[in-house]
């Protein structure tokens, strides 16, 4: 047996799901109030901040390392969020956006 030294929790801390690659981006997400309601009780990252939460809009911040797990719990909230910031992750949101729209063409 040899012992493992490693931490594991550390090096996880800013992934999304099982991918540990990338820079790690401070994500700024704007919900609907309604859909706030359901990323009070169960975040979507532990990093996760409030950073308004009112009667027109729920937004939070998160610090991850966007991968493709990332996005895909993003596109499953469908038209209930928009990505605010930074620029990088919204033109990379914006091209899977685009690559879906094509198939319906």
């Amino acid at each position: 047996f040899i012992p493992c030294n490693f931490d594991f929790e550390e090096y996880f801390k800013y992934s999304f799901g099982i991918t540990v690659d990338g820079d790690i981006e401070d994500v700024i997400l704007k919900f609907t109030a309604f859909q706030g309601n359901y990323l009070k009780t169960l975040k979507i990252h532990p990093t996760q901040e409030v950073l308004i939460d009112s009667e027109d809009e729920f937004t939070i911040s998160v610090k991850v390392q966007p991968s493709w797990e990332f996005y895909e719990k993003i596109l499953g909230y469908g038209n209930n969020v928009q990505v605010l910031s930074p620029s990088k992750v919204i033109n990379q949101y914006k091209k899977i956006l685009n690559q879906i729209s094509s198939l319906y063409k």
